[in-house]
C-alpha cells in the first residue's frame, strides 16, 4: 500500500498558536506605542507643567509677600487642576517606546507572525509519497528507491531527520519532525540501504530485538510450511 505524507499535527498546532500569539504581542505593542505611553507622557508633561507654574506662583508671593488678584486666582486655578490627579503621573521609561516598537510590534507583528504563518503554508504544500513499487513521489522530482544513490541516517535518532541522495545528486532531507508517516518512508529507504539494521520503528537494531520485516518474514515462513 502506498504511503503518504500530510502535516505532523503538532506542526498545525505550534504553528498556529505561536502566529496567534505573536499577533497579540504586536496589537499590545502597537496599542502601548501610540496610545497608552503617549497619553502617559503628556499626562506627565501637563502635571509637570501645572505643578511648575504653581512653584513659581508660590515663589513669588515668597518674593513679594502678596499676590494680586490675577495671580490668585490662577493659583487657584492650579490647584483645581491639580487635585483631579488622584496621584502624580509617571512618565514612560527610558526604553519604553523602543521596546514596544521593536520588540512587539516589528519582532512579533512584522517579522514573527508572518514567519509562523509561512511555515505552515510552506509544510502544507509539500507531499511525500512512496509507491507501492517503490518509486518515491518527492517535491524535488520523482525516482526509485533502487536509483538514489545514499542514504545518511546520522540525524535520524537526534533530529528525526534522514538524508537521501537523489540520482542527480541532490541531498534531499526527510524530516519525520514535520510530516506525519515521514518515518514509514524512511524505514523502507533504510531497509533497502541498511537491511537488517533498523527495527520496524526505524529505531537502530539492538542485541535480541527483530529488525525491520523479520515478523513478515516468519509469517511467510510459516505459511510456506502449512502449504507443504
Amino acid at each position: 500500500m502506498a504511503i503518504s505524507t500530510s502535516m505532523q499535527p503538532r506542526q498545525f498546532w505550534t504553528n498556529s498558536i505561536y502566529a496567534v500569539v505573536c499577533l497579540v504581542f504586536a496589537l499590545w505593542g502597537y496599542y502601548d506605542y501610540t496610545v497608552k505611553y503617549p497619553n502617559m507622557q503628556k499626562a506627565f508633561d501637563e502635571h509637570k507643567a501645572l505643578s511648575d507654574e504653581k512653584t513659581a506662583i508660590e515663589a513669588t508671593k515668597k518674593d513679594q509677600g502678596s499676590l494680586d488678584p490675577a495671580q490668585v486666582t490662577r493659583y487657584e486655578e492650579l490647584e483645581a487642576k491639580l487635585k483631579e490627579y488622584k496621584e502624580a503621573p509617571v512618565a514612560p521609561g527610558k526604553y519604553d517606546m523602543a521596546i514596544q516598537l521593536w520588540l512587539y510590534i516589528v519582532g512579533c507583528g512584522v517579522m514573527g507572525t508572518p514567519y509562523f504563518l509561512w511555515n505552515l503554508f510552506a509544510i502544507r504544500r509539500r507531499s511525500y509519497r512512496l509507491e507501492d513499487d517503490g518509486t518515491l513521489v518527492l517535491p524535488e522530482g520523482t525516482c526509485r528507491i533502487d536509483e538514489l544513490k545514499g542514504l545518511d541516517m546520522s540525524r535520524w535518532m537526534s533530529k528525526s531527520i534522514a538524508t537521501i541522495t537523489m540520482p542527480d545528486g541532490r541531498d534531499v532531507d526527510l524530516d519525520d519532525y514535520k510530516f506525519k508517516n515521514m518515518d514509514r518512508i524512511v524505514g523502507a529507504i533504510a531497509n533497502h540501504f541498511e537491511p537488517g539494521q533498523w527495527t520496524d520503528e526505524v529505531k537502530p537494531v539492538k542485541p535480541g530485538e527483530e529488525p525491520a520485516g523479520a515478523g513478515e518474514d516468519v509469517r511467510e515462513d510459516a505459511a510456506a510450511s502449512d502449504g507443504q
